[in-house]
């Protein structure tokens, strides 16, 4: 009696065809133009806002100063109801 293992061979090669194939779809497709980036139009004034607001300063040094002559001359007023209202407000 002859035994044949000519199945195991067949196996193989189609074990490694379908391996290939995954490999290769797995591989990001390349384009011949390159890649390309839009943003849409309220992306891109985001963008600009957020740069915008990047540019102010932290502290609004003239803001201080008048608050900090106001409050030397007594001028200076806290309306605790409208202090109250704001914080109700932002919660």
């Amino acid at each position: 009696m002859k035994i044949n293992n000519n199945h195991g061979i067949q196996v193989n090669k189609l074990y490694k065809a379908q391996a290939d194939e995954k490999a290769k779809a797995d591989r990001p497709q390349e384009s011949a133009k390159g890649d390309k980036l839009s943003i849409s139009g309220e992306a891109a004034k985001v963008q600009e806002l957020v740069k915008a607001a990047s540019e102010l300063p932290e502290v609004r040094m003239e803001r201080v100063e008048q608050l900090k002559e106001a409050i030397a001359k007594g001028e200076y007023k806290l309306d605790s109801k409208i202090i109250a209202a704001a914080m109700l407000k932002d919660e």
